[in-house]
């Protein structure tokens, strides 16, 4: 009697291990079905959105004095919204050619601190303070022109720790700002950007990207006028909605936040 009922209880024991393992194999199953359903699903959804993407089309750019004016159409299916301008710069070393040398310094609190440039995105206006487009319509978008860098500051000396701040200038600012560190030149570069309405469609469009002589030109007007050509191509901080900081600005931002 005691043999048997050991052996009953093998028997009950492999019954439920295979039981487990028939579970486990439906169940791995049942996942990668619906994983294949959802990659699908997916699919169909970004073919059924991508039919109403916007897509504007730039008929014309004025630059007054550093405002930039651009006359938009859209002529996608889907509306345009979050337009903007996607500015830079990048100091340029004319002495060699083929490098930018983008070492820059600033005085803060009695210290050399060295400062990084940074992209920003500058949000573009119609006259009544929209900054979307529908499709099939047009409209003249203005905007005037920041840049951006950030620096770095340590508050606890002790463990190294360093907190990042940043600053907005105004193209009067930064060519003070590159010709206090000896710079005469600097690239400029101006993107037009907008999303969809499900914000995770980010269309890029060039408008601007030329080489500013800091000791002739006083305005990106200037720069516009001569476009000097650059060959090689190598933050929520929000002030009245105005600008936005591109890595900010490439995620999903507050619904309501331009209008």
């Amino acid at each position: 009697m005691i043999e048997l009922s050991i052996t009953l209880t093998e028997l009950s024991a492999v019954v439920g291990s295979l039981a487990t393992l028939i579970i486990a194999i439906i169940t791995l199953i049942n996942v990668r079905t619906l994983r294949t359903q959802q990659k699908m699903l997916e699919k169909q959804v970004l073919i059924q959105r991508s039919s109403l993407y916007p897509f504007l089309e730039l008929s014309n750019v004025n630059i007054d004095r550093n405002t930039f004016r651009l006359d938009l159409v859209n002529k996608g299916k889907g509306p345009a919204v979050f337009l903007g301008l996607l500015l830079n710069f990048l100091p340029y070393n004319p002495r060699d050619p083929n490098s930018i040398d983008a070492i820059l310094y600033t005085i803060k609190n009695e210290k050399k601190v060295k400062i990084y440039p940074n992209r920003l995105v500058v949000f573009l206006r119609t006259e009544t303070g929209k900054s979307n487009l529908n499709p099939n319509e047009s409209s003249v978008f203005s905007a005037e022109a920041t840049f951006y860098y950030t620096y770095y500051e340590d508050i606890f000396k002790s463990v190294g720790k360093k907190d990042e701040f940043g600053k907005f200038l105004s193209f009067d600012e930064l060519k003070a700002t590159l010709l206090d560190n000896g710079f005469s030149f600097a690239v400029i570069s101006a993107f037009l950007v907008y999303k969809d309405l499900a914000e995770e469609y980010i269309h890029i469009e060039p408008i601007f990207d030329y080489i500013a002589d800091l000791q002739k030109h006083t305005s990106l007007q200037e720069v516009f006028r001569d476009r000097i050509p650059f060959k090689q191509r190598t933050i929520f901080i929000e002030k009245e909605g105005i600008f936005i900081p591109w890595e900010i600005y490439k995620g999903k931002s507050p619904r309501g936040l331009l209008e």
